[in-house]
């Protein structure tokens, strides 16, 4: 990402058998792309989950290379400023087996981070830990545990459904997005290895559904039960996903459509998958896979009116350049 007009942050995997760390430790590189010079570099101890840009800043969240362990929340500037902070009540990371066969189980522990710009507040949700928040002056961190509040968010009563059971799953992968107003979204899926009718390992994916955190009151309430995956663009919050197995809570997938404002959700595509939403402006790409590009396909929505306006057979191109830094 882009730290200034000539500040150019890297993230690059330290080779094995280099002295400056551990094999698996990333490395954060500033580069002056015009004169093609590596002006910073910095051994982050770990590796890069995830990270969100600040215009000069960027905050990353880090693991431990090879394992699950504490995470740590840095922040690097272009001058080659790199401060971090352990986050001892996350753990987070991946750890491959010492031996790959057929039932070689890979375990991961993967965190959201998200980013209140206006406040410089970082906010990391991880499954069975307190919601961690970050000062990014100070690092300063601080834990909160969250209750369900006893009355409705008023503005947002219409979005909310009741709440659901919790689950003791494991691998666990959760992502975060800031909405502003003091709200959060937090959301992902829990993971397990289960033998299938023929004694077969199989990986079964359960939804922990799509949450909204009152970060002024510490208050979480579940908005919809079965999402997976969501995006949040022109105060528009969109929810969607893919139900892997029949056995798992029944819900509704396909797109679900909330906002702006205190409009009423909008559902398209009933019980249908959809893997991947891509919005811009009024209209959203939601893109179903199949086996091949022939047999995928790209359904074209117009969020304002609500319904399909075509369906395109095969995958569109990823943009590159362009994309809201403050959407998710």
């Amino acid at each position: 990402g882009w730290l200034g007009p000539r500040r150019l942050a890297a993230v690059v995997d330290l080779p094995a058998g280099d002295p400056g760390g551990n094999v698996g430790d990333a490395t954060l590189v500033v580069v002056d792309p015009l004169t093609r010079r590596v002006l910073h570099r910095r051994n982050l101890h770990g590796t890069v989950a995830t990270a969100v840009g600040l215009g000069d800043r960027v905050v990353l969240l880090t693991t431990p290379a090879g394992r699950i362990g504490p995470a740590r929340l840095a922040v690097a500037d272009g001058r080659g400023g790199l401060r971090s902070v352990p986050l001892r009540a996350v753990a987070a990371g991946f750890e491959a087996p010492e031996e790959h066969d057929s039932d070689s189980v890979t375990l991961q522990r993967a965190a959201g981070l998200a980013v209140d710009r206006a406040g410089g507040r970082a906010f990391v949700a991880a499954a069975g830990a307190p919601l961690t928040e970050v000062d990014l002056d100070s690092l300063r961190v601080t834990y909160h545990g969250l209750s369900r509040p006893v009355s409705l968010l008023g503005r947002l009563a219409a979005w909310l459904v009741p709440p659901a059971e919790a689950k003791l799953v494991s691998g666990p992968i959760r992502s975060a997005c800031w909405l502003g107003d003091g709200l959060l979204a937090v959301w992902g899926s829990d993971a397990r290895v289960v033998r299938d009718a023929g004694a077969e390992p199989t990986v079964e994916e359960t939804p922990s559904g799509l949450k909204l955190v009152d970060t002024s009151r510490w208050t979480v309430r579940e908005l919809h039960p079965s999402a997976t995956a969501v995006r949040w663009r022109g105060g528009r919050l969109l929810a969607f996903g893919v139900r892997w197995y029949e056995q798992q809570r029944p819900g509704r997938i396909g797109l679900t459509v909330y906002g702006p404002g205190d409009r009423r959700p909008l559902h398209l595509f009933g019980n249908r998958p959809v893997h991947e939403v891509r919005p811009n402006g009024d209209l959203a790409y939601a893109v179903s896979w199949g086996d091949s590009d022939a047999t995928s396909s790209v359904a074209v929505v117009d969020l304002r009116r609500g319904r399909v306006l075509s369906t395109l057979r095969g995958l569109p191109p990823y943009l590159l350049l362009g994309e809201d830094q403050s959407a998710c």
